[in-house]
């Protein structure tokens, strides 16, 4: 015995049963199954008077289409857990025991109630060994909880009104006095397995109180609430077994065996009555009979006939009848074992094996279609090579594979149908199978250019099988060495040759195929310009011109070039680059490009670099003039520098930007006219075959000349030269001579001195004096000042003479 919520205590003796499970439920609720997965494999599992009442099943496995507790298709899922079925169980702090109906596909469980009136008698009243003092009902509402108008009908007349309530089934906390039963962790809804907690309820427990104490509860009138499933009555009472439990008198038999066949039927022989443990005769409401094969309930019939079914043929077969009256435990009796013979069936028309009088690898063979003396009949084939199974050969028809080659090929037709024995019947080919023919639907053809270097390919032949073809290259119809891909490129030493290919096509099992394709003569290549030549442009005498070579197929062809000057080739003028001479100059540079190559036509392209230009050239240091530009000093111009040497220098002077006539050499001298003028040079480097370059120096202003004295001038008296030691008189005259100077055409002036006082006047200012007498003891001099334009005047002092004697 197992205890919910308490721990085990002492049996009363023996206890009331209740909510059992098994096919009897079925039978009694009216329900008969067609599906042998509906039903347990004990017939009479159940040992529960109130299971006569069930009309609905609250509890099945996951996906079943007959459980409904909520009228929406839900239910318990029977495998997640819960109560467990056709087990007493005691309720906690009470005395009440109970057992649900459970374990049974399809079997209903649980009592909705719409106003049924249940006899008691022998579960609870007078004709139970104790009569039940309390009782609670086991169950669940849906769709919210629910409360059941109940009346308690006693043997002495009385009634006794309560009110049960239970909570939803799928409800968390409990409703009024409700204690949870028992929970199942799944529940079926809206088409799937969810994970929610349902399960039982155990309503207040309700003491019985008839106005006679000694009185018992016969009946039990329910209202009409069907959302209130009772699935099993919890009370005190201790029944008597042998009163409750029906018997069955009689016997029931089945034949030794049956042969399977369409619309074979079996009976089971007996006569049988029913009654009680105690002897008391009973009339079941219903007798149901549990058909089983091999243990298996496969079906349950109100009559005892059962069509044999083609599931059965090969198995034993019993048959239970099962005795069911509301109020009564169901009672049982079972048949002998019938062994239930598979069928046979015959062809009416045999297969036939279709095949050439010689097959060949690649042949189809087929077998034609027989016909059974039954219907439904299913045909399988397996093909066999020297006795040996074709894997995935199990067709009616085949086709005969390249490993079938020198076989003997047959056919095994197989007949099958539930219920019956296989009919196997053999066919042999007529003949070993022999190789296939290969025969050409289009031969191979040959693609690409017949040049050097170009890749001829061979587009492959069609068969009336798929084949593997091989190749062999011809030139002249001579094999090339190493030439079988389905390629070739042709070489440079073919030019000239007719190439051709050798196919030959073969085919595991089948006769080998050979041909050659025709081609054509192989002709010079052409050679393919990648990248075009060029040439530099604008050419200058002295400047290397190169030619960039350009790219081209094949690699590795061979370029030659030749330079040409106004269309004539420049002798010895054959390499990449050409510097033009001073000869080339205004004329036409060209180059020719040739490309050649083994198996090809030499290629020629003429380039125009242009007309040869005159080089070009630079003064690294400008020319410039230095120093201090003075007239009548010579003066030379710094040429400056040029990026080549070689150069020729020609000069052109100029005076405040004037050109001075003459004035062409690198030296020079101003002129008194260039005074106060600005000095500057043009110079002119030049080169055979290059661009002069003329340049003009900085200007310098030109600067008065300097007159340089190269002789002084003297004093004389008459023809003799006065010196500081002749003595010179009062009276005499003096005469100063011009001297001379380093620039001609100068201009003199005199001015006399008499000591250190100048002689004023005009008298002072000529070439000569006379001596007076207030010159006397003192010393005379003259003074010259030279002056010319474009020079700086200068003054020229004389000696000074003795002092003047009287």
């Amino acid at each position: 015995m197992n205890t919910l919520n308490t721990p085990h205590r002492k049996q009363r003796g023996l206890r009331m049963l209740v909510a059992a499970t098994s096919a009897l439920a079925l039978a009694a609720s009216g329900f008969v199954a067609t599906s042998p997965s509906a039903f347990a494999d004990d017939p009479v599992a159940s040992n529960n008077w109130l299971e006569g009442y069930f009309n609905n099943i609250g509890i099945g496995e996951a996906g079943n289409s007959y459980a409904d507790i909520d009228g929406m298709g839900s239910y318990l899922v029977r495998s997640g857990g819960g109560v467990a079925p056709n087990v007493t169980h005691e309720i906690a702090d009470t005395d009440l025991t109970f057992s649900i109906s459970g374990g049974v596909s399809g079997a209903p469980d649980n009592l909705a109630a719409t106003g049924q009136t249940i006899d008691t008698t022998r579960g609870l009243g007078s004709l139970a060994a104790t009569p039940a003092t309390q009782i609670a009902f086991v169950g669940a509402a849906t769709n919210g909880s629910k409360t059941l108008g109940v009346t308690l009908n006693y043997s002495d007349g009385s009634t006794q009104q309560i009110n049960a309530l239970l909570g939803d089934w799928c409800d968390s906390d409990p409703q009024g006095t409700n204690v949870r039963i028992g929970t199942w962790p799944e529940r079926w809804y809206s088409g799937s397995v969810q994970q929610l907690s349902c399960g039982l309820w155990r309503t207040e427990v309700y003491t019985l109180t008839p106005d006679d104490p000694d009185a018992t509860l016969e009946l039990i009138t329910l209202g009409n609430q069907p959302n209130f499933h009772i699935f099993a009555i919890a009370s005190d009472a201790e029944i008597d077994t042998d009163a409750i439990t029906l018997q069955a008198v009689g016997s029931l038999t089945l034949d030794s065996e049956v042969q399977y066949g369409d619309s074979v039927s079996v009976t089971a022989a007996g006569s049988l009555t029913w009654e009680t443990g105690t002897g008391d005769p009973v009339t079941p409401d219903n007798v149901r009979y549990v058909w089983q094969t091999d243990g298996t309930t496969v079906a349950i019939t109100d009559t005892p006939q059962y069509a044999v079914q083609a599931a059965d043929a090969g198995k034993t077969l019993r048959v239970t009848a099962v005795g069911i009256a509301p109020g009564f435990v169901a009672g049982s009796i079972q048949s002998n074992t019938m062994n239930v013979l598979k069928g046979t069936f015959t062809a009416t028309t045999a297969p036939v094996l279709n095949s050439p009088a010689q097959p060949r690898v690649g042949d189809a063979l087929s077998v034609s279609t027989p016909q059974y003396s039954v219907a439904g009949v299913l045909t399988s084939y397996q093909w066999f090579a020297d006795g040996n199974p074709v894997p995935g050969a199990t067709g009616a028809n085949y086709t005969l594979a390249a490993n079938q080659q020198g076989t003997e090929v047959s056919v095994r037709v197989t007949a099958t149908r539930l219920g019956y024995e296989d009919l196997v019947l053999t066919l042999n080919a007529p003949a070993e199978v022999a190789p296939g023919l290969l025969t050409t639907t289009a031969p191979a053809t040959i693609s690409g250019s017949f040049t050097t270097d170009e890749l001829l390919s061979v587009t492959p032949g069609t068969y009336n099988v798929t084949a593997t073809e091989s190749y062999r290259w011809l030139a002249d119809g001579a094999a090339i060495d190493g030439a079988t891909a389905s390629s070739y490129r042709v070489t440079a030493d073919k030019v000239g040759a007719e190439i051709s290919v050798e196919v030959t096509a073969t085919r595991a099992g089948y006769e080998t195929v050979s041909y050659v394709v025709a081609g054509t003569v192989v002709s010079e290549g052409q050679i393919t310009t990648v990248s075009a030549p060029i040439v530099g442009t604008n050419p200058v005498v002295g400047q290397q011109i190169a030619v960039t070579p350009g790219e081209y197929l094949p690699v590795g062809a061979t370029l030659t070039y030749q330079w040409l000057v106004n269309s004539i080739a420049v002798s010895g003028a054959t390499g990449s680059s050409y510097t033009p001479a001073v000869a080339d100059l205004n004329k036409q540079l060209q180059v020719e490009i040739t490309v050649s190559a083994d198996g090809y036509e030499s290629k020629t392209a003429r380039l125009t670099a242009g007309t040869v230009a005159a080089a070009t050239f630079t003064a690294t240091i400008r020319p410039s003039l230095t120093g201090t530009a003075q007239v009548d000093r010579a003066i030379t111009v710094n040429s400056g520098a040029y990026s080549m040497s070689g150069v020729t220098l020609s000069y052109r002077w100029l005076s405040n930007g004037a050109t001075i006539a003459g004035a062409t050499s690198a030296t020079f001298a101003p002129r008194a006219s260039d005074h106060k003028r600005g000095l500057s040079v043009v110079v002119t480097a030049s080169a055979p075959g290059y661009t002069s370059v003329t340049n003009t120096t900085n200007v310098l202003t030109v600067q008065a000349g300097q007159i340089r004295v190269t002789k002084k001038p003297q004093l004389k008296r008459g023809r003799k030269k006065v010196t500081k030691k002749r003595t010179v008189k009062v009276g005499q005259k003096l005469k100063a001579t011009k001297g001379k100077y380093s620039a001609s055409g100068v201009k003199l002036k005199y001015r006399w001195f008499v000591g250190k006082k100048q002689v004023k006047g005009k008298k002072g200012a000529k070439q000569t004096y006379k001596i007076r007498k207030g010159n006397a003891k003192k010393r005379i001099s003259v003074r010259v000042t030279v002056n010319k334009a474009g020079y700086k005047k200068i003054q020229v002092k004389s000696i000074k003479t003795k002092k003047v004697k009287r």
